[in-house]
Formats: structure tokens, sequence, C-alpha cells
């Protein structure tokens, strides 16, 4: 079964995926602590002082070129090797690495269906924070794929912020608890929580 994290015109900051296993990176940065359960976690920052892996395969359109990158000693998204990698050209997310250590990886092989970071060399930025851009219309959306059976009920969360015109200010944190039951998001206009 493959499930695809599809959102519609919206960045994407950190999500963490958590079933009934046991992590094999505490995800202390992330302020976390040793008892968490997390069996997936992806984030533009390093979650774990344990995990030592990229953060995100990119593919530069230009030349259809990858390349893996990671993070800074301070634990952000190296944006100087993403910069020097793309340069004036747009870079689309490939892969985007779980630092859960379970190897949950995200990837999308379709190049048109591959969410962006980088847009005609600008970097996709939220408070000065790289994150990455899903968008699409009608049925058709930028995904990451999650390619693994999962039948266990666990949790998603996720943190977003919607950019469409109408909605400018609108941010989510979203929940999913039951695999086969929907998902909850929580939207906030910077002041009150719905």
């Amino acid at each position: 079964m493959t499930y695809r994290i599809a959102l519609p015109k919206l960045a994407c900051f950190v999500i963490f995926l958590t079933l009934n296993a046991q992590a094999q990176n505490t995800l202390d940065k992330a302020g976390l602590g040793s008892g968490a359960t997390a069996s997936a976690a992806y984030s533009t920052r390093r979650l774990s002082s344990s995990y030592s892996g990229y953060a995100l395969r990119v593919l530069r359109t230009s030349d259809n070129t990858l390349l893996d990158i990671g993070f800074t000693a301070n634990g952000d998204l190296d944006s100087t090797a993403l910069k020097t990698f793309v340069g004036s050209s747009t870079g689309q997310a490939t892969t985007w690495y779980d630092q859960s250590g379970h190897g949950l990886d995200l990837t999308q092989a379709t190049i048109a269906r591959q969410p962006i970071l980088v847009n005609s060399g600008t970097i996709n930025r939220e408070n000065n924070r790289p994150f990455i851009r899903f968008f699409g219309s009608g049925t058709t959306y930028n995904s990451l794929n999650l390619a693994a059976d999962m039948t266990t009920v666990g949790h998603v969360s996720a943190v977003l912020r919607f950019s469409a015109s109408i909605y400018p200010n609108l941010r989510a944190l979203a929940d999913h608890t039951d695999y086969c039951r929907g998902g909850t998001i929580h939207a906030f206009d910077g002041h009150h929580l719905e």
C-alpha cells in the first residue's frame, strides 16, 4: 500500500509520523525526550543529534541532476550547498529522508509531481527557514510517497502554512490518529485556533 502526502498550496515545515514502534533516533533536537516513539520524522532541520544522514535529495531541473543536501553544524538545512547546486534553476525534492532511523523515506519519481524547494534560484523561506512547497490544482498536487504498508493505528502531525491569496495568514496544525478515518486540520490565523 502506498500512502501519499499531498498538501495543496502550502508550505510544510515538520512532519512526525508516530506509530507503535520505538524510534532508533531520539528526536532530541525537536524537543522530544528519550521516550519518543516516532516511527518516521521529516524536517528541513535536524531533529536528532544521533542522525547523521542527509535532509533531502534535490533535483536540479535545468539538467535533471540529483544531489543529497545535508545539514549545517547548527542543524539547519545546508542552504549554501543547496544554492550552489541549484544556482538559478529550480530545485525539487525527490526524497525527504526519514530522521527517525527507520528508513521510511518519502519519495517522488515523477518530476511533474515533485514539490519545490528552490524556485528559479530563490530558496523558499518562512522566517528565514527553508521549506518545501507543495502545490497543485483540481486533483493533481505535488506529493511525496511513503511506500510502506502501515496498518497500525498511529498519529501524524504536521505544521503547515497555506499560501492561497484568500487566506494569506492561515496556518494549520494537522493531525491524523487513525489511518482509515481521515484527519483533522486545526487552522488558525495567527491569533485564534479554530
